[in-house]
């Protein structure tokens, strides 16, 4: 038994999209208004040498003499760096099972995936967002926690990208992975965004109206 398997119900979606709402680049954008607080997730800078470290975003604002802070973008702070970036669209398995285990608990949960990674594109409906057009799989939060469950989905494993979308049943939280965004936001409540921020993850609290565009780091020239 897969730990996702592909689903036809796209109207267990249909609640997202009112909610998207704000200017280009906006948190509220990628990830459901109306929430009770956010954390944005950095994506780790992965290395271009022979190292396997990867580097926080606060290690390399501090090597470029830059702040790290909230809204900081990767343009911004990297001028001077040449070892490695972020990847854009994905959380990899290692830390999407951190931010599993922050949210907590084992609640059925549905993923979307974008179609045009086309790897994972399956026949049948597909769930329409603003721009984006996502393929939805079904599975529970648990198996997140365990790294391999993408191969135990029976998904090839020579392919990097994760999950763009999850979310529960009960719409109480949800994970966006934006494709052109190199870190994935968290809307929840107080309690689960806090367990989020006092993860081992990078984090920082963001708000519906945070801009995550390239022009939105306001504090780095």
């Amino acid at each position: 038994m897969p730990c996702f398997a592909h689903s036809p119900d796209v109207a267990a979606g249909a609640w997202i999209a009112p909610r998207l709402r704000g200017d280009f680049g906006s948190v509220g954008l990628v990830c459901p208004t109306g929430f009770e607080a956010y954390a944005r997730v950095f994506h780790p800078v992965n290395p271009q040498t022979l190292s396997t470290e990867r580097h926080s975003w606060a290690e390399v604002a501090a090597s470029t003499g830059r702040v790290a802070h909230p809204g900081m973008q990767w343009a911004r702070i990297s001028q001077g760096w040449d070892d490695g970036e972020p990847p854009t669209g994905t959380l990899e398995e290692s830390r999407l099972a951190v931010l599993a285990q922050a949210i907590g608990g084992d609640a059925p949960i549905t993923l979307g995936f974008w179609i045009g990674y086309g790897h994972y594109v399956r026949s049948g409906p597909e769930l329409a967002l603003p721009g984006r057009e996502y393929a939805l799989y079904r599975g529970t939060l648990a198996a997140l926690r365990d790294p391999d469950w993408r191969r135990a989905s029976g998904w090839d494993t020579r392919w990097d990208e994760t999950l763009n979308l999850a979310w529960p049943d009960d719409r109480s939280w949800f994970v966006a992975s934006e494709i052109d965004f190199d870190s994935t936001i968290v809307g929840g409540s107080r309690a689960l965004i806090d367990r989020v921020l006092a993860s081992s993850l990078e984090t920082a609290e963001v708000t519906e109206t945070t801009d995550l565009s390239s022009l939105g780091d306001r504090i780095n020239p």
